[in-house]
């Protein structure tokens, strides 16, 4: 009899890997090669063009209003947008806002009311919306939910809709023209420590809730900063 020489077939070759692609010359070794992000060379080229493009777009009226500085009122509307003309007067333009210019007001007035206004509001909002907070995470009591209801309910109404009775409140009241998600345990063990209300705020709550505090007060500085309507409804003086 002859041998039979049985022959077993091997594993199924699988899909062909790609090689790596290869490192330019003087490539660092930690960078990752453009291609292992999915993205062709031509898109990436694509993208970032229409990024600058739209940063120049952006940067336009900034650069508008830099170069007319220098102008003249008759020259803004004569020249050429975006160049110089002659005269020369930033100096004087400059000086300009230090003055009271046809009575009506001195720029950097303004702008000190601004700031005031925005630094107050915006720290006494952020100081306020914490303590709410830490209120409604901490106590239990009833009515609680009405409460935080009509918390978020005010956040609903645009301001527009309440500057009428406001300011018929602010002229009765004689003021027109003048300016949660913490861990239980952590609460519980600052009582057992024998930390108060005020405590538990400051040493528990205050570092687990910096970054919504911090949101807080940067939403309220910017809304205090371009409230233009309220300011311009209870400021009746120029």
């Amino acid at each position: 009899m002859s041998a039979t020489t049985v022959v077993r077939p091997g594993p199924e070759p699988g899909p062909a890997v790609p090689p790596p692609p290869r490192r330019r010359r003087g490539q660092d070794d930690d960078s990752i090669p453009i291609e292992y992000y999915g993205l062709r060379r031509g898109t990436v080229t694509a993208v970032t063009t229409l990024c600058v493009l739209f940063a120049l777009f952006t940067l336009i009226p900034i650069a508008w209003l830099l170069i007319n500085s220098t102008k003249t009122q008759a020259n803004i509307f004569e020249s050429f947008g975006f160049w110089f003309a002659s005269p020369f007067v930033f100096g004087k333009n400059f000086a300009l806002l230090f003055q009271n210019v046809d009575g009506y007001g001195v720029y950097f007035r303004w702008f000190g009311n601004t700031v005031l206004y925005a630094v107050v509001g915006g720290g006494g909002a952020t100081a306020l919306a914490a303590l709410a907070g830490y209120g409604f995470a901490l106590f239990r009591f009833r009515g609680a939910g009405l409460a935080f209801g009509l918390v978020l309910l005010a956040f609903m109404i645009p301001f527009q809709a309440v500057l009428t009775p406001l300011f018929l409140e602010m002229h009765d009241l004689h003021l027109l023209n003048s300016f949660l998600q913490v861990p239980r345990e952590l609460v519980d063990a600052a009582k057992v420590d024998g930390a108060s209300v005020l405590r538990t705020l400051e040493s528990v709550f205050r570092p687990l809730i910096m970054p919504g505090i911090a949101t807080t007060a940067l939403y309220a500085f910017l809304f205090s900063w371009t409230e233009f309507l309220g300011a311009l409804s209870f400021a009746l003086k120029g």
